[in-house]
């Protein structure tokens, strides 16, 4: 083969510096993963002229590459989840296989969240859970603030009631700590309303009118993967299954599309109710854990949630269930 039919398709002089020419230079680069060398015996160009017009390509803005770091596409991802359930924010954490380690995780989101937002003289409830209890290992310096104890005592493990969640938070910030000494579910209705009744539960309860804030965790019912089932009654539990419970919340029982499920265990739970959290201005519940993705979206289902910490890992599952465009109450 002579050297003239070798080059007979080599772009005109003028034309290697044409636009056209630079894009296609680039999309074989970039899109089609030539090398230079590669894209030089195809244009019949040098290796050194390839470069350079992959670097005019870019100067012409015929080129525009954009790095997107993990935070970035962790930002997008909070965004897309804001909007299909339907709440103000939504703050993203990594998952990892280790679930203390990543309890901590959400914990430590839930007191930068926490510290963001709190002001001067704010009643903050806190409910019981796993994940919250790092929350006062993470706070940083807050305004002075009223945490309050939005669930009686789940079990006789001191180290994870709600107590401990507020105590701690009080001995870190100064705050004032209003717990409640009294069970979550007691044994009748008629002893639960005597507690009640006692002055010192009556005082916390009261302060359930006029929260601030609130952060809840968030127990999975199918499957079952919370702390409060192993207290009650099998019979209770079976009743509750027949009623279509798919989540709990500070003690309170909802269906898969968040309605308030109506059991008698409801008469012995002492703990704020959903027409006070409906009231709080600032709602987050604090969830991780992919069997849970059903349940943390039944409870952003409610209309109760206004911001959810979680993972990236749930995140992407509740983004296939169905988009939240009517919420089972309205603030």
């Amino acid at each position: 083969m002579t050297q003239s039919t070798m080059t007979s398709s080599v772009p005109e002089p003028e034309e290697n510096t044409s636009e056209s020419f630079l894009a296609r230079i680039a999309r074989s680069f970039y899109l089609e993963d030539l090398s230079k060398v590669e894209i030089a015996q195809q244009y019949g160009i040098s290796r050194f002229k390839v470069a350079r017009c992959l670097q005019e390509a870019k100067d012409k803005g015929i080129v525009q590459i954009t790095i997107r770091s993990p935070q970035d596409q962790q930002a997008d991802l909070s965004v897309a989840l804001q909007e299909h359930l339907g709440i103000q924010q939504v703050v993203l954490v990594a998952p990892s296989r280790d679930i203390v380690l990543e309890r901590r995780a959400l914990g430590a989101a839930a007191a930068d969240l926490l510290s963001r937002h709190v002001r001067r003289g704010f009643k903050v409830g806190m409910s019981w859970g796993r994940t919250l209890l790092p929350i006062a290992e993470y706070l940083g310096d807050i305004p002075p603030a009223i945490f309050v104890q939005l669930t009686g005592v789940v079990g006789n493990d001191p180290s994870q009631s709600p107590i401990e969640i507020i105590g701690g938070i009080q001995r870190r910030s100064g705050s004032i700590a209003k717990a409640l000494i009294a069970p979550l579910l007691s044994a009748t209705p008629s002893l639960a309303q005597a507690l009640k009744e006692e002055p010192a539960v009556a005082e916390v309860m009261k302060l359930y009118d006029s929260l601030d804030m609130a952060f809840l965790s968030i127990g999975a019912w199918r499957p079952r993967v919370n702390q409060l089932a192993q207290h009650i009654a099998p019979e209770d539990q079976e009743e509750l299954d027949n009623k279509g419970v798919y989540v709990e919340f500070g003690g309170i029982f909802f269906d898969r599309e968040g309605r308030y499920v109506d059991t008698h265990i409801n008469d012995c739970r002492l703990a704020v109710s959903v027409e006070q959290l409906l009231a709080t201005p600032m709602v987050t519940a604090v969830a991780g854990q992919s069997e849970k993705a059903n349940a943390i979206h039944s409870i952003c289902f409610s209309g109760i949630v206004t911001h959810l910490i979680t993972t990236t890992e749930v995140a992407q599952a509740l983004l296939d269930m169905p988009k939240i465009a009517n919420p089972v109450y309205v603030r």
